[in-house]
Protein backbone atom coordinates (compact mmCIF):
# COMPACT_ATOMS: atom_id res chain seq x y z
CA UNK A 1 0.00 0.00 0.00
CA UNK A 2 1.09 3.36 -0.81
CA UNK A 3 1.04 6.51 0.91
CA UNK A 4 0.55 10.12 -0.03
CA UNK A 5 3.24 11.61 2.28
CA UNK A 6 2.04 15.16 0.39
CA UNK A 7 0.47 17.60 2.85
CA UNK A 8 -2.27 19.85 1.65
CA UNK A 9 -1.14 23.44 2.02
CA UNK A 10 1.50 26.33 1.11
CA UNK A 11 5.12 26.18 0.80
CA UNK A 12 6.88 28.12 2.42
CA UNK A 13 8.54 29.80 -0.68
CA UNK A 14 4.79 30.36 -2.24
CA UNK A 15 3.75 32.20 1.17
CA UNK A 16 6.65 34.46 0.55
CA UNK A 17 6.01 35.04 -2.36
CA UNK A 18 2.79 35.55 -1.33
CA UNK A 19 3.47 38.19 1.09
CA UNK A 20 6.09 40.36 -0.97
CA UNK A 21 3.54 40.62 -3.65
CA UNK A 22 0.92 42.40 -0.99
CA UNK A 23 3.74 44.22 0.45
CA UNK A 24 3.84 45.82 -3.07
CA UNK A 25 0.71 46.12 -3.75
CA UNK A 26 0.17 48.17 -0.49
CA UNK A 27 3.25 49.97 -0.56
CA UNK A 28 1.95 51.19 -4.26
CA UNK A 29 -1.15 52.46 -2.77
CA UNK A 30 0.10 54.30 0.54
CA UNK A 31 2.66 56.23 -2.14
CA UNK A 32 -0.10 56.61 -4.53
CA UNK A 33 -2.50 58.16 -1.87
CA UNK A 34 0.02 60.42 -0.30
CA UNK A 35 0.72 61.64 -3.58
CA UNK A 36 -2.39 62.66 -4.13
CA UNK A 37 -3.20 64.36 -1.07
CA UNK A 38 -0.10 66.37 -1.72
CA UNK A 39 -1.47 67.33 -5.32
CA UNK A 40 -4.59 68.62 -3.73
CA UNK A 41 -3.05 70.19 -1.08
CA UNK A 42 -0.62 72.54 -3.22
CA UNK A 43 -3.76 73.09 -5.49
CA UNK A 44 -5.68 74.96 -2.67
CA UNK A 45 -2.47 76.91 -2.06
CA UNK A 46 -2.42 78.14 -5.36
CA UNK A 47 -5.90 78.93 -5.27
CA UNK A 48 -6.22 81.40 -2.67
CA UNK A 49 -2.87 82.79 -3.90
CA UNK A 50 -4.15 82.84 -6.81
CA UNK A 51 -7.86 84.46 -4.93
CA UNK A 52 -5.40 87.00 -2.77
CA UNK A 53 -3.69 88.48 -6.02
CA UNK A 54 -6.48 88.51 -8.19
CA UNK A 55 -8.63 90.41 -5.10
CA UNK A 56 -5.81 93.08 -4.42
CA UNK A 57 -6.13 93.89 -8.43
CA UNK A 58 -9.76 94.48 -8.52
CA UNK A 59 -9.57 96.22 -4.92
CA UNK A 60 -6.88 98.49 -7.15
CA UNK A 61 -8.80 98.90 -9.71
CA UNK A 62 -11.59 99.77 -7.68
CA UNK A 63 -9.80 102.83 -5.95
CA UNK A 64 -8.61 103.66 -9.07
CA UNK A 65 -11.58 104.22 -11.62
CA UNK A 66 -13.93 104.82 -8.61
CA UNK A 67 -15.64 101.98 -9.15
CA UNK A 68 -18.08 99.09 -7.11
CA UNK A 69 -16.55 95.93 -8.41
CA UNK A 70 -18.07 92.17 -7.35
CA UNK A 71 -16.46 89.31 -6.28
CA UNK A 72 -19.21 86.28 -6.89
CA UNK A 73 -18.17 82.91 -4.99
CA UNK A 74 -20.55 80.50 -6.77
CA UNK A 75 -21.05 76.70 -5.41
CA UNK A 76 -18.74 74.45 -6.09
CA UNK A 77 -17.09 75.61 -9.06
CA UNK A 78 -15.05 79.33 -9.25
CA UNK A 79 -14.65 82.77 -8.44
CA UNK A 80 -15.73 85.62 -10.90
CA UNK A 81 -13.65 88.57 -9.60
CA UNK A 82 -14.68 92.07 -12.14
CA UNK A 83 -11.21 94.28 -12.48
CA UNK A 84 -12.18 97.13 -14.44
CA UNK A 85 -9.60 98.19 -17.07
CA UNK A 86 -9.23 101.24 -19.38
CA UNK A 87 -12.72 101.00 -20.80
CA UNK A 88 -14.10 97.88 -19.94
CA UNK A 89 -14.69 95.36 -16.86
CA UNK A 90 -13.06 92.11 -17.03
CA UNK A 91 -14.35 89.35 -15.02
CA UNK A 92 -11.69 86.73 -14.08
CA UNK A 93 -12.63 83.23 -13.56
CA UNK A 94 -10.93 81.31 -10.50
CA UNK A 95 -11.79 77.67 -10.38
CA UNK A 96 -12.45 76.18 -7.03
CA UNK A 97 -10.95 72.76 -6.51
CA UNK A 98 -12.42 69.39 -6.16
CA UNK A 99 -11.38 69.23 -2.60
CA UNK A 100 -12.57 71.53 -0.99
CA UNK A 101 -16.52 73.45 -1.55
CA UNK A 102 -19.23 76.54 -0.83
CA UNK A 103 -22.22 75.20 1.17
CA UNK A 104 -23.87 78.04 -0.80
CA UNK A 105 -22.95 80.91 -3.15
CA UNK A 106 -21.52 84.47 -1.74
CA UNK A 107 -21.27 88.08 -3.12
CA UNK A 108 -18.63 90.31 -1.97
CA UNK A 109 -18.80 93.99 -2.69
CA UNK A 110 -15.32 96.39 -2.98
CA UNK A 111 -16.70 99.64 -2.79
CA UNK A 112 -15.20 102.60 -5.04
CA UNK A 113 -12.61 102.93 -2.61
CA UNK A 114 -11.32 99.61 -2.53
CA UNK A 115 -12.67 98.47 1.16
CA UNK A 116 -13.65 95.08 1.35
CA UNK A 117 -16.69 94.60 4.60
CA UNK A 118 -16.11 92.80 7.07
CA UNK A 119 -17.38 89.15 6.30
CA UNK A 120 -16.67 85.36 6.72
CA UNK A 121 -16.86 82.41 4.36
CA UNK A 122 -16.25 78.75 5.05
CA UNK A 123 -14.56 76.31 2.73
CA UNK A 124 -15.61 72.17 3.36
CA UNK A 125 -13.45 69.66 2.86
CA UNK A 126 -15.27 67.23 0.18
CA UNK A 127 -16.40 65.12 3.09
CA UNK A 128 -18.34 68.22 4.95
CA UNK A 129 -16.33 68.97 7.54
CA UNK A 130 -14.99 72.86 8.10
CA UNK A 131 -11.75 73.36 6.39
CA UNK A 132 -10.72 76.76 5.76
CA UNK A 133 -12.40 80.08 7.20
CA UNK A 134 -12.05 82.66 4.74
CA UNK A 135 -12.03 86.60 6.85
CA UNK A 136 -12.15 89.68 4.81
CA UNK A 137 -11.03 91.96 7.43
CA UNK A 138 -11.82 95.96 7.19
CA UNK A 139 -9.75 97.65 4.75
CA UNK A 140 -7.88 97.54 1.46
CA UNK A 141 -8.06 94.22 -0.34
CA UNK A 142 -7.22 91.64 2.82
CA UNK A 143 -8.71 88.17 3.42
CA UNK A 144 -6.92 86.13 6.59
CA UNK A 145 -7.08 82.30 6.21
CA UNK A 146 -7.64 80.01 9.01
CA UNK A 147 -6.87 76.39 8.12
CA UNK A 148 -8.86 74.09 11.18
CA UNK A 149 -7.90 70.64 11.34
CA UNK A 150 -10.21 68.40 9.52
Amino acid sequence: MKLNKRKPGFTLVETICAMTITVLVLGIGLTLNSITNQKQVLAEQRFFETLKTTIAESSTSARIYRVELRITFRKDSDVLVQIKEKRTTVIRVIPIPRTIKLIGSHVVVITTTGFISPQTIHWYSSKGQLKYSQKFQLGWSGFKLEKKDV
